[in-house]
């Protein structure tokens, strides 16, 4: 928390440092008016535009990180329930980083998918790490791409509940009744191909490059 919080302070002092630098270009622009041939509302509305660009971004930047941390918060609070629920939160967060630089999903967000399904087994990696992939194979599947992960994980996690009807029309020969591992499990390798091809494609490494761009 406290380097989240640090991150936050330098996000919010680069908001403060980008708002002195985009007065000096809005005054710039104003004086520059005349000698540009710009009417006196054309060259404040140039300004304006400048001015209104610049804190969008930075705005911007700051909202990604605080819901990015709100998801790392949320998934550390699931995990702070379960036996050695430190470790599985690194074991998350490590999850995260190497599926970004696999496939181009978001860190935060296979973290939390991850948090969820630890959480609904009990603690059971192996069978969380399942779901994650059948949440992961859907995702590129039938919600198209990385971002559609928080929808896919939702409906893997309804399953939990839900049995087999949630899931028999994303896997092969999935029953009614089946039980939850049942299906996810049959959910992963239905969903596989669509994985590996993605993790091969020139979309992913796009992906990729937005999250560290």
């Amino acid at each position: 928390m406290a380097e989240a919080t640090a991150k936050l302070s330098i996000l919010v002092q680069l908001r403060d440092e980008a708002s002195n630098a985009m007065r000096s270009l809005v005054n710039g622009v104003s004086d520059l008016g005349g000698s540009l041939g710009f009417a006196g509302d054309k060259a404040g509305i140039l300004s304006g535009a400048f001015a209104a660009l610049g804190g969008a971004t930075i705005l911007k930047s700051i909202g990604a990180f605080e819901e990015a941390n709100l998801k790392l918060v949320t998934a550390q609070a699931l995990l702070a329930k379960l036996p050695d629920g430190m470790a599985k939160f690194e074991a998350a967060v490590r999850a995260g980083n190497e599926m970004q630089r696999k496939f181009g999903f978001d860190n935060e967000e296979v973290t939390l998918s991850l948090a969820k399904f630890l959480s609904a087994t009990g603690g059971d990696m192996p069978h969380a790490m399942q779901a994650l992939e059948a949440a992961m194979g859907l995702a590129i599947s039938k919600f198209g791409g990385p971002a559609g992960l928080a929808s896919a994980a939702d409906l893997v996690m309804r399953s939990f509940a839900g049995g087999g009807r949630i899931l028999k029309e994303f896997g092969q020969n999935i029953g009614e009744n089946e039980s939850a591992i049942s299906a996810i499990a049959k959910v992963a390798q239905f969903t596989a191909p669509y994985h590996d091809a993605w993790g091969q494609s020139t979309q992913k490494s796009g992906e990729v490059a937005k999250q560290f761009g």
